[in-house]
């Protein structure tokens, strides 16, 4: 049986051009997809398990007791809180002052 390279070889003695570099184009293909035919598949990696996150949100108490508070912003280092009852601001005594009221009619 003749190895891939003696069939290769062959080409000088096959008259014409166009039918040399057409089995020069073969040779080349089918040595190329020879490369790394040998390697076994390897099997899927096993997935890692993120890190579990506690979903149960933490509440902590910050005053404004009977307030429905509808927004908080944290706005220049200032925590303001838009209520059913007005704006407050929390200051440096961690006391909520009132900044405007709502006049609903």
């Amino acid at each position: 049986m003749r190895s891939i390279f003696q069939f290769c070889n062959a080409q000088q003695y096959l008259p014409g051009t166009h039918l040399k570099g057409t089995l020069s184009l073969l040779c080349a293909v089918l040595m190329l997809s020879a490369c790394g035919s040998d390697k076994s598949v390897t099997s899927e990696p096993t997935p890692v398990d993120p890190t579990p996150v506690d979903p149960t949100p933490e509440f902590t108490h910050i005053g404004l007791n009977e307030h429905v508070i509808k927004r908080l912003v944290l706005h220049n280092d200032e925590l303001i809180a838009a209520t059913d009852q007005g704006i407050y601001r929390l200051d440096e005594q961690e006391q909520w002052q009132l900044l405007m009221i709502f006049i609903l009619f």
